[in-house]
């Protein structure tokens, strides 16, 4: 009797599990759906997956393996029960999986926020709005960014406004900024789940300043958001650091070749690809050209060669340098002379044209 018992204890418990020769597909209820999330909570929704077998009939399936093609988004367990993250939007396939058959639905998550400044009243601007072309100052409309890019500042022009307001808007955002002054700078954090979430799309970007009592508004400027990162970096000489600092991109600036990395001035260079090449010590001092990515000397700064002003080849092959009117072709492997380019005349400032002609 007590077998009898736990037997039907166990019938009750959910669904039968259908044999899998049965189940023609599968199918995700709701097959779309859109939710909305902030800092303070996600959305919790519960998917369901119905198998449709071989007569044609829908029955609800609980035995299936649940995944999110974007994990960023939120989380999914076991019985299909989705919550949204809580640090961003995005959109992911919502997978459900059983006996080899696959099916699929599609979620939207939309972060919303508001970020006020203190002091600010931010009922001020529930008025109608005057339109004011020209407040934008930076960043230009249609900015392409990579995505590794640094926090922008936006900037809008001086007029006398006490507040601003920004709001950034797209399939997957909702993010109103109430700021003060003449510009807004997201941190890191906010930074980072606008751009990561909008990566591969763009971003409208609205903006209104309280004027007085009034408001005024500027049309929306389109920020693209690439789903790459960038990478290399700049170049430049640092008349504090007498030499030459790196900014690689998204990073901070470095020294490279200054004065503190070698104990020379190190002045004029260019650069082409994994190559830099360098003068020491002022005008007509010695030349040294340099693989970036291993840090070796091609033409070492000791080897007796000297120069100013050189521009390296596209195939980075070669090196020309000028040196007192001359321009010298060396080797961008070897490090080795090739010989004197003619020029029939005093030459300085060589660049190379990009198609190597």
């Amino acid at each position: 009797m007590l077998t009898a018992l736990f037997a039907l204890a166990g019938c009750s418990e959910g669904f039968p599990v259908p044999d899998p020769s049965s189940v023609v597909s599968l199918v995700i209820e709701p097959a779309e759906l859109t939710v909305y999330t902030s800092p303070e909570g996600g959305s919790i929704t519960d998917f369901e997956l119905m198998s449709r077998r071989v007569d044609g009939s829908l029955v609800e399936l609980e035995e299936a393996e649940w995944t999110l093609s974007n994990r960023t988004v939120g989380e999914i367990d076991e019985t299909g029960e989705f919550e949204a993250s809580v640090d961003n939007g995005g959109v992911a396939n919502v997978l459900a999986r059983f006996a080899g058959i696959e099916a699929q639905a599609l979620v939207t998550v939309v972060f919303v926020d508001v970020i006020a400044s203190e002091g600010i009243d931010v009922a001020a601007f529930d008025v109608p709005r005057i339109a004011h072309p020209g407040l934008w100052t930076y960043p230009p409309n249609g900015v392409n960014l990579p995505r590794n890019t640094p926090s922008l500042s936006f900037q809008w022009a001086d007029v006398g406004a006490t507040a601003a307001r920004i709001r950034f808007r797209s399939a997957v955002t909702d993010l109103t900024v109430y700021a003060a002054g003449t510009s807004w700078t997201a941190d890191e954090a906010t930074w980072a789940s606008l751009v990561g979430t909008n990566a591969g799309g763009s971003v409208e970007v609205e903006l209104s300043l309280l004027v007085g009592t009034e408001v005024w508004s500027e049309e929306v400027i389109t920020v693209n958001v690439n789903r790459f990162d960038a990478r290399g970096a700049i170049y430049y000489w640092s008349t504090s650091a007498y030499g030459i600092r790196r900014i690689a991109y998204g990073s901070q600036a470095e020294d490279f070749l200054t004065a503190a990395t070698t104990g020379y001035c190190v002045g004029c260079h260019s650069v082409r690809g994994d190559r830099i090449g360098y003068t020491f010590d002022g005008g007509n001092g010695a030349f040294g050209l340099r693989n970036i990515g291993s840090g070796t000397d091609v033409i070492h700064h000791e080897s007796g060669v000297f120069g100013n002003f050189n521009t390296i080849s596209p195939d980075e092959s070669r090196v020309l340098v000028a040196l007192q009117g001359s321009l010298l072709l060396y080797d961008a492997g070897t490090g080795a002379l090739i010989g004197e380019v003619a020029t029939g005349g005093w030459a300085t400032h060589p660049d190379w044209s990009p198609d190597g002609t």
